[in-house]
């Protein structure tokens, strides 16, 4: 998994460069014979906020829609989680993960 941390808010084209920066920093490796890889990024803003091309992902990986809004759940709370830990380490000094 990569994260990486473009600004506090991010509009659209922020998240696209995300997108984009995450499919660099992964190569395609070479294919096994007789599969067919492709090379998909799921992005998450900072406060919660999700990339519609998400839906390739998840169609690549055939999620289905029950556990497709569960994911989606536990990766906002995730976030909103880290961002809060960050904001506290900010204020306080006190580092909040190990």
């Amino acid at each position: 998994m990569y994260s990486c941390y473009l600004q506090q808010l991010q509009p659209p084209q922020q998240l696209a460069q995300l997108r984009a920066l995450a499919l660099t920093h992964f190569p395609t490796r070479p294919p096994l014979p007789h599969t067919h890889p492709s090379t998909h990024a799921y992005v998450v803003g900072t406060l919660g906020s999700m990339d519609p091309l998400n839906r390739r992902a998840v169609a690549a990986l055939s999620i289905n829609a029950t556990y497709n809004r569960l994911m989606q759940r536990l990766i906002v709370s995730d976030v909103i989680k880290w961002a809060r830990d960050i904001h506290t380490e900010h204020v306080s000094g006190v580092r909040q993960y190990v």
